[in-house]
């Protein structure tokens, strides 16, 4: 899964974002398959440009836990994202899944199933804040 992270341009703060909080190795671990709701840089942007987003990003407890927000146990496809109302993530948090309109805590996937290694990778439109 971090080969996407680290070719795909439009997700390279996600990658660097992940790498930050101490959680490559696991998106990397072959024997760990994830999934992972990847901010593109925009998303990624906006939040840096909010009121207390630089902070956030800044404190690495803090960061850890927002990207732990955004992985998933086992490869989850977008088949399998909208089947429920709810999803919880890695970090032990519940996110909220709109069904009808096919969105996770507002956010719209703009490039799902991007597949590779250990995981799938699906680009988001927001960071998931707690």
């Amino acid at each position: 899964m971090w080969e996407i992270l680290d070719t795909c341009l439009e997700l390279s703060k996600a990658r660097d974002y992940v790498e930050q909080a101490g959680l490559r190795d696991l998106l990397d671990d072959i024997e760990a398959p994830m999934t992972l709701l990847a901010p593109t840089n925009d998303a990624f942007e906006q939040l840096e440009q909010s009121p207390g987003g630089s902070e956030l990003l800044a404190d690495d407890e803090q960061l850890r836990d927002l990207m732990e927000r955004h992985i998933l146990q086992g490869r989850v496809r977008s088949g399998e994202l909208f089947a429920d109302e709810e999803l919880e993530t890695f970090g032990g948090d519940v996110l909220a899944v709109d069904l009808e309109n096919e969105t996770i805590e507002d956010a719209t996937v703009e490039a799902p199933d991007l597949e590779e290694g250990n995981g799938v990778v699906h680009a988001i439109d927001l960071v998931l804040l707690p």
